[in-house]
C-alpha cells in the first residue's frame, strides 16, 4: 500500500484566532507533542494516498503497536458546522486507517482533544457534551489532560509506521 505524502505541520498556531486558542495549542504542545515526538508521528498531515476518502487532514499524533493510538486537537471556538465536519472527517480517517491496516476499531485508542466551550448553552457546547457522552470511536479529553495521551503512547510502546 502506498503511504503517500505526509508532512509535519508544526505548531505555529495558524488558525489560533484568540489568546484562548493559543493557550489551548500550547498545552497540547507541552503536555503531548514534546513528550512523544521521537516515538510516534506528530503534527502530521495525511493525504489521499494514505486515506483515500480525504484530501488532507492533520493529526496531532498517531502511532501503532498492535492497534492505533492517536489524537486530534479541535478548539470548540469554531461554528457547529465546522466542528461537525472536522469530527466526521476524523471518524472517517479512523475507520479508513483501521480498514487499511486491518485493525479492530474497538482496540484503537483515538482522542479528540477539545476543551468544554465557555458558553455553556451554545450549540457548540451542546455538541461537545453530545460527543462526550456518545462517541464510541474516540475519547474526548480537555487540553489540560493531553498528557494522558502521551502516557498511553509510552505505556503501549507505540511507534511510527509511515514512511515520511
Amino acid at each position: 500500500m502506498g503511504l503517500g505524502h505526509t508532512s509535519n505541520c508544526g505548531y505555529n498556531f495558524v488558525g489560533a484566532t484568540s489568546e484562548a486558542d493559543k493557550i489551548f495549542y500550547s498545552k497540547i504542545k507541552t503536555n503531548l507533542i514534546e513528550k512523544v515526538k521521537d516515538q510516534i508521528h506528530t503534527n502530521i498531515r495525511l493525504d489521499s494516498k494514505i486515506v483515500p476518502a480525504i484530501n488532507s487532514f492533520e493529526l496531532d499524533c498517531i502511532g501503532l503497536n498492535g492497534a492505533f493510538i492517536g489524537a486530534k486537537s479541535l478548539p470548540f471556538t469554531q461554528t457547529k458546522d465546522a466542528l461537525i465536519k472536522n469530527v466526521n472527517t476524523y471518524i472517517s480517517v479512523i475507520a479508513q486507517l483501521s480498514i487499511s491496516y486491518n485493525k479492530n476499531l474497538t482496540e484503537n485508542q483515538f482522542y479528540l482533544i477539545a476543551d468544554v466551550p465557555s458558553k455553556r448553552n451554545s450549540t457548540e457546547s451542546k455538541y461537545w457534551y453530545q460527543l462526550y457522552k456518545n462517541e464510541k470511536l474516540l475519547h474526548i479529553i480537555p487540553s489540560d489532560e493531553s498528557a494522558l495521551v502521551a502516557e498511553m503512547v509510552q505505556s503501549r510502546n507505540a511507534h511510527k509506521f509511515l514512511d515520511v
